[in-house]
Parts: structure tokens; sequence; C-alpha cells
């Protein structure tokens, strides 16, 4: 066994890692298997893309999903993905080793901590319910380790290694590990011990800790280094490749809005200030003074509850849409922000599929917060927004970019209300 890489991680933010009953536990603080998942999830983004831009990501319209992926594109994620990760059929090139020094002390909501006033946990313990989460998690080392007994053509080549640490490092950035991942909760900062390869090391500062201002360099060269992994693979594809992609990848691509948006339903403005595109993955970075960062991290999950951001932005209920109505709930667009998996009765209710996840990731860190966005095809063909009447929305290509537009656009306006700052670091 040969460690590639050792790193430090620590919470910027309370985690609520689950065990068995869904509560975080002193004896069984940090999975492997939640980490593990989230470097799966990642790698495969990375991958889905660069099929994408090939020409290789096929897929047919679904029933009840807008467009679903063909058998071969499936079989082709799942042999590029298991390959390093692991499958029914290979065991992973990577393993990871997660140790915990110390026993860390879960507390349980509801209390007067900041992190219990998140909607999400105000939610989890309607009834009395308790929630419970650990505030900070000690040291946990991460080793990727490859087996010397392995053949030379079993071992990993330096794309593999690269795509394999470049994938977890990005997943580790941009996401969260436990409820609430993608809202900026369990968000850990990344202190570099060891890098045997000499690989990783240009993206730490001196002192070891992760330097974000390289976050969009280490996203490129990841990108490129698989590009390089898939070509070693699957061969080129002379198939035309559609602008939106079936499902959330990463890449470069961008969609020509003026070819495929009323030009009524966007303003100008709004299309100007995006320069007539929209990128199919695109990362914010948000910067603020003053803030700490429990208050920013419930600051931009309230911007997906119609309450607080309409609160935050206007002040109060009453705004020019009407009472405790913005832009999006009278053009019932958010549904963009993601489908829950319960329904009752009112709402956006869905048909023939459990859930559809937010497809706008949210991490947090201690001087600055990264916003991640997603745009694809994967979508329900049917939305019912059931309320004082129930009305079907058609999903198709250009509501999906219109709801977008309006919604970052609306972001965007939101942030500066609140006094952030942002830039748009990737593409």
């Amino acid at each position: 066994m040969s460690t590639l890489l050792e790193l430090e991680l620590k919470n910027n933010i309370a985690s609520f890692i689950g065990g068995f009953d869904a509560q975080s536990h002193s004896w069984d603080p940090f999975r492997t298997q939640s980490l593990k998942g989230l470097w799966r999830w990642w790698l495969r983004a990375y991958i889905m893309g660069v099929l994408h831009d090939k020409g290789l990501l096929t897929f047919k319209t679904g029933k009840a999903r807008l467009v679903e992926l063909s058998r071969e594109s499936i079989f082709m994620i799942q042999k590029l993905t298991g390959r390093l990760l692991g499958s029914t059929e290979n065991a992973s090139r990577f393993r990871i080793i997660a140790i915990v020094q110390g026993t860390p002390r879960e507390r349980y909501c509801p209390s007067s901590d900041k992190v219990c006033r998140y909607q999400r946990v105000r939610l989890l313990t309607v009834g009395g319910r308790r929630v419970s989460y650990l505030p900070n998690l000690p040291t946990v080392t991460v080793r990727s380790i490859i087996s010397e007994r392995l053949s030379k053509r079993e071992q990993l080549g330096r794309e593999e290694i690269y795509l394999g640490i470049g994938t977890l490092l990005t997943g580790l950035v941009l996401n969260g590990l436990g409820k609430m991942s993608r809202r900026g909760v369990g968000t850990f900062s990344i202190r570099l011990i060891n890098d045997s390869i000499r690989m990783f090391y240009k993206y730490f500062s001196r002192d070891g800790t992760f330097n974000y201002d390289r976050l969009p360099e280490l996203v490129k060269e990841t990108l490129n280094y698989c590009e390089k992994y898939v070509n070693n693979i699957v061969r080129e594809s002379s198939q035309k490749v559609s602008e939106l992609p079936p499902c959330d990848v990463i890449s470069r691509n961008q969609v020509q809005l003026s070819q495929v948006l009323d030009s009524k339903i966007i303003s100008k403005d709004i299309l100007d200030s995006r320069k007539n595109v929209l990128p199919v993955f695109s990362i914010y970075e948000l910067r603020w003074s003053s803030k700490n960062v429990e208050d920013v991290c419930r600051e931009l999950q309230d911007f997906f509850y119609r309450p607080e951001r309409i609160r935050k932005y206007y002040g109060g209920p009453n705004t020019p849409y009407g009472h405790w109505q913005d832009i999006i709930t009278v053009r019932k667009y958010a549904w963009i922000l993601g489908l829950p998996r319960e329904q009752r009765g009112t709402g956006y209710i869905v048909h023939g599929i459990d859930r559809r996840a937010s497809p706008i990731h949210v991490s947090v860190h201690r001087d600055r917060a990264f916003v991640t966005c997603f745009i694809s095809l994967d979508w329900p063909r049917r939305i019912e927004w059931a309320g004082r009447s129930s009305i079907v929305i058609e999903v198709d290509e250009n509501r999906i970019l219109e709801a977008f537009v309006i919604v970052l656009s609306y972001f965007e306006k939101y942030l500066g209300k609140l006094g952030y700052t942002y830039r748009v670091i990737f593409p």
C-alpha cells in the first residue's frame, strides 16, 4: 500500500451526518460511505460532461422525465466510474481511511444554537422531534491508497490519479456532507498533510490550507485529465451534441439564449447582462464583511424558501407582485430550485418520479462561499402546481432556460441586497 494524499478536514459548519437512525452520534461521527458517495457523484459529473461534449451521452424522450439516458450511455458511465471507484464487478482503485481523533459531543435541536434556526432543521423538529448534530468534528485524515500488488497494467496512470483526487477535492470544496449538504451545511475546510505524488501541492498555501483562489484552475485541470481518461477508453463520436445535457454535468459548454428564449419573457437588459449566453455549469464565488459563517449559510439558504426570500429582499410581505409574492412565485419558477421527495397535496407536485434534487449547490467556508449551478434537461415532463387553483406546467428546454435566467438574475440582486459581492469564476 502507498499513500497518495493525506488531508485534514475540519467543520466550517455543524454536520448533520446521520447513522442508522438518521441522528449524529459521537461514537460514529464520520462515515466514509458519505465521503465516498460525494466523491462518486462528482466523478460522474466530470465523466458525463466529457461524454456529452464528445457526443457520446445519448438519450431519448422519457415517459415521466423529459429525457432518459440510453442503456449504452448508462453502461458507459458505470464502466468509467467503476474503473476508478469500484462497481459490482471491480474493486475500487482508491481506498479512503478516515481517522477521527477524539470524541465529538453531539447536540440536539431545537435549541438556542444558530445552527438550529435553519429552515430545514425547523421542519425536521416539528412536533418536538429531536435532531442531533456534531458542532465540531476533530481531525479526519483521508488517505487515497493504491495497492503495490497490482500489475503494471492495473496501476493507476497520471490522468487517473489526477482525475480521482481532483474530483475528491472539487466535491469537498463545493459540497457539504450529510443533511442539507447542498445548502451549505456540513462544509469542510481542507488542509494538506502529505502529497507524496507532488501533483496537488500547488493548490494549497504554505500553511497547508486549500487555496480557494486556485479552485477554477483545479476544475479546469481535472476536466482536462478527465478528457484524457475518457479518450483512452472510449472512441470519438460523430453525433451532433445537444446544447443542454440530459443530466447535471461539468462542462465548458454555454447555451446561446437569443435562439431559444422569448424576448417577451426575458428582458433585453437581463440578456445583455448575461452576454446572451448561459453556461451549463457555473461557479459563483461570494464574499462578505462582518458576517459569521452560520449567518451566511442561513441567508443563502433563505433564498430557496419563499417567505424568508421575500422578507429579506423586499423587507416585508408587500411586493410589486402581490402579498408574499415575487417573480419566482408569480411565474411558477420555484420548481427549478429542486423538487422534494414528498408533497402534501399543495405546491409543486410530480408523478412518476421520486424527486429532483436541487441543481444549485451551496458551500460556505470561512472567508467565502461558493454557489454551483447545473443546467440540464433532467426534469419531469409535467409539474402540477396545486394551490387555490391547479396549473399544469409543461416543461421543455425553453421553460428550463427561462426559469434559470430569471432565478439566477434574481439571486444576484438578492446577494447585492444582503451586502454580498460575487463573481463567476467558472467557466
